[in-house]
């Protein structure tokens, strides 16, 4: 382990070298900016997680006992915006976007936008008010809008803000 700045650098270096490769891997404490940087002696943020070999992976491990749920909280002035998480009950990955869970990506690849359950649908995207949409759109603007009404309905309509009308409806009496 080494401690103290290196000659004519502005950082200080806590550093371990790797057991049988003799090679010293840097965790650096920027002392100016309050950076740290792990595989990198440059730290550009906070937190800088980097490295300059094709072979290496950078990633971060969350764990946590098996009864706590691990996460990453992303905050400003101290007030949590999103938090995305692994909950104790489940092995899926959540989004919280401060007030309830927007988004679940289950195991297996199932997704649900609006709820935490998306079942059997590979995408289930659901809302708290009664008119639903899903917008597809392409580079060119043309948009493609399903949506449905209180009736239950399904109506498509094509256009570049929606307005273009009913393109095609599928009732929920067959017709």
């Amino acid at each position: 382990v080494v401690f103290g700045a290196a000659s004519g650098n502005t950082y200080s270096e806590l550093r371990a070298v790797s057991a049988g490769a003799g090679a010293w891997n840097n965790l650096v404490l920027q002392s100016g900016g309050g950076n740290v940087g792990i595989g990198t002696t440059n730290p550009g943020s906070i937190l800088d997680i980097g490295s300059n070999t094709l072979a290496a992976q950078a990633r971060i491990n969350v764990n946590a006992a098996a009864n706590q749920q691990t996460g990453i909280s992303f905050a400003s002035a101290g007030t949590v915006g999103w938090f995305m998480y692994r909950p104790v009950s489940s092995t899926n990955l959540r989004f919280w976007d401060g007030t309830a869970d927007v988004v679940t990506f289950q195991v297996g690849g199932n997704v649900g936008i609006g709820t935490t359950a998306p079942g059997l649908s590979m995408l289930n995207i659901t809302r708290a008010d009664t008119n639903p949409n899903l917008n597809l759109s392409n580079s060119s603007g043309t948009n493609w809008y399903f949506y449905s009404y209180t009736d239950s309905n399904l109506y498509i309509n094509q256009g570049t803000d929606g307005s273009n009308g009913s393109k095609m409806s599928l009732y929920t009496t067959g017709n």
